[in-house]
């Protein structure tokens, strides 16, 4: 048996990378051994700013909000406000969350946590809307504070300050990315790929890892300082280049929906 071709049409089961057996052979195509080795990428998904996201709520029984962590690559092509990625507590913009979002009107990242009705929020440098470049993003939280990443800038321990009481996680009710899993707005014009979400706080040498000097690493797989491959509750790669659902490469079953069957791209980091 023999791999020879990387697109290919559906009827190509084991000789093609894209549709739903990516997660396999991807995992296939990297070295155990090697360690700084990079993940198998072909496809990303190409979000219109207008309607599209990607649907991520099967994972919300998951999301542990007193210790957790997610990473993605994204891309934005329109200088608009928008949301990257959310879990919120329900359908209320007001309540507890965690976000990461674009803000146009400074060009910064946002990440933000927010319990009780207290928040702690740290905003990047400026990147620059547009550039043509993938960029790295990556938040790692407990109950009481977080640490952030875009690409090599970091945030440094966020801490939530709740004036000596302790705050009380919520339950994520909704998570999205590429739009505001509250309300049907923010929307990303631009890409997503390899969004990663886990149940354990990772360090910041692990997140480091991940990023691997912008060429990422197969999630599945333990890496130099990144350990918790265990911990992975969802990890959507974006390569079935067909249909509206993205698999869950971790093993948990956590299917994504796409809400058009047209947003696949081979522009991937």
């Amino acid at each position: 048996m023999s791999i020879n071709k990387i697109n290919g049409v559906v009827s190509d089961t084991l000789s093609k990378v894209n549709g739903t057996n990516d997660a396999l052979l991807s995992n296939m195509l990297v070295p155990s051994n090697l360690a700084i080795a990079p993940m198998f990428n072909s496809h990303s998904i190409d979000l219109d700013g207008s309607a599209d996201y990607i649907d991520l709520n099967t994972v919300v029984g998951d999301i542990d909000t007193d210790a957790g962590a997610v990473t993605l690559w994204f891309k934005i092509d329109t200088d608009a406000t928008c949301q990257l990625w959310k879990t919120n507590q329900g359908s209320s913009a007001a309540q507890n969350q965690i976000q990461i979002y674009y803000n146009s009107a400074n060009g910064k990242i946002v990440f933000q946590q927010k319990y009780n009705g207290v928040s702690v929020t740290w905003n990047s440098t400026a990147i620059t809307s547009g550039d043509g470049n993938w960029h790295f993003i990556a938040m790692s939280w407990s109950d009481l504070d977080f640490i952030a990443y875009l690409d090599t800038e970091a945030s440094g321990v966020q801490t939530l300050d709740q004036s000596g009481t302790t705050p009380t996680p919520f339950n994520p009710g909704a998570c999205t990315a590429g739009r505001n899993s509250a309300a049907s707005n923010l929307y990303l014009d631009g890409h997503l790929n390899e969004i990663g979400m886990w149940d354990a706080e990772l360090s910041a040498t692990a997140l480091v890892a991940i990023y691997n000097s912008g060429k990422g690493i197969n999630l599945t797989r333990d890496v130099g300082n990144y350990t918790n491959a265990s911990d992975l509750i969802g990890y959507w790669k974006m390569e079935e280049n067909t249909g509206n659902t993205v698999v869950d490469s971790s093993g948990g079953g956590e299917t994504g929906a796409l809400n058009a069957t047209d947003l696949w791209s081979t522009d991937t980091i």
